[in-house]
């Protein structure tokens, strides 16, 4: 890292000056101005990671190097050692390297890492060997380093390959920006997919260019995501759950929702749940008329005939909607036709 002229001493300053003042008066009878040394400023590096299904994933981080537009590389100082990067999910990340730099700009990062990375599934630790060279290059785009803390995701998801030879680390590492930007990656929702679903090829993602980049393979699909800036995703996105029964994803919101498996059985425990407490409800005032047809994500129409049939066909499928109407009896003996959801919210539970 370049000295600045504050931490020479005064004899060195003076001698520099009179070589300075020497060379232009050989040279010129005009003095040329004094080459401007750049001033030093703090900067922070913070490690992210996704979710992935192991109970650690260990990575030995030995250095991180920056380089600017001009090809100049400083060093940082970095919290060298292990980390299980199952530790920094969800919004928690950890510094791993600081410095005073004076780069203006930011082209690569460059981190490298050791060997001892491993990976402990269901109890067992097993070897996590590097494919390739332990240097991983991360592009940056970066005009003007105002900011002092920045952030760089490890997608352990992606970088991960199980074979019958074992486990593998291909690093996939990706420069996310200033680390107090709440950012929402398209790279987050692939690889959350990839916890409970098989992702269907091709898959076609949209970079900072509007360019779309299609996927064939995981392969292809991981150069992508190192190489480009990706702001979008072409859709649909075809995945395949656990049973090879094929899902579509039709938007980031949907993304939102599949991406998390836990999340997504909890939510439908709650639909489950209130359904029950509306089944009960209805019960008590009025008598519920059978069969009903309720409608799956392909709408398919399943027939309940009792209530038993509903609440199991709700824990079995994904319900989509409702044949309407439903029939319900009052306790005058009257029919009261259900014509659509709005009309279930309107009723008198209360009796």
């Amino acid at each position: 890292m370049k000295k600045s002229i504050q931490q020479l001493s005064f004899l060195s300053a003076l001698i520099l000056a009179i070589f300075i003042l020497q060379g232009c008066s050989e040279e010129s009878s005009v003095t040329e101005p004094i080459t401007e040394i750049k001033t030093e400023s703090p900067f922070e590096l913070y490690l992210t990671d996704c979710p992935f299904e192991a109970e650690e994933v260990n990575v030995e981080i030995i250095g991180v190097v920056l380089e600017d537009r001009d090809g100049e590389k400083e060093t940082l100082t970095t919290d060298s050692g292990i980390f299980n990067l199952l530790n920094f999910t969800d919004g928690i990340d950890v510094l791993l390297a600081y410095g005073n730099i004076s780069l203006d700009n930011l082209k690569n990062i460059y981190i490298e890492l050791g060997t001892q990375n491993t990976i402990v599934v269901d109890g067992e630790t097993f070897p996590l060997q590097l494919v390739e060279d332990n240097i991983v290059k991360i592009n940056v785009n970066v005009d003007r380093l105002d900011q002092v803390e920045f952030l760089v995701d490890f997608f352990a998801c992606t970088s991960i390959i199980e074979n019958a030879n074992g486990f593998f680390l291909k690093p996939v590492i990706k420069f996310i920006g200033e680390r107090d930007n709440d950012v929402e990656l398209v790279e987050d929702f692939i690889e959350g997919f990839e916890k409970c679903y098989e992702l269907a090829f091709p898959i076609s993602l949209i970079n900072k260019d509007d360019e779309v980049l299609t996927a064939n393979s995981r392969n292809a699909l991981i150069e992508i995501l190192i190489d480009n800036e990706i702001k979008d995703a072409v859709f649909p996105i075809n995945l395949l759950d656990a049973n090879g029964d094929p899902v579509q994803v039709n938007s980031l919101a949907d993304a939102r929702i599949i991406q998390d498996c836990e999340l997504r059985e909890e939510e439908e425990e709650e639909e489950i749940d209130e359904l029950m407490d509306l089944l009960n409800k209805l019960e008590e005032c009025y008598d519920i008329v059978f069969p009903i047809s309720l409608l799956d994500e392909n709408n398919n129409a399943i027939e309940a005939n009792n209530v038993n049939e509903l609440i199991l066909i709700f824990e079995s499928n994904t319900i989509e909607n409702v044949e309407f109407p439903i029939q319900l009896i009052d306790t005058d003996g009257s029919t009261i036709n259900i014509n659509q959801a709005l009309d279930l919210a309107l009723l008198d539970l209360d009796c």
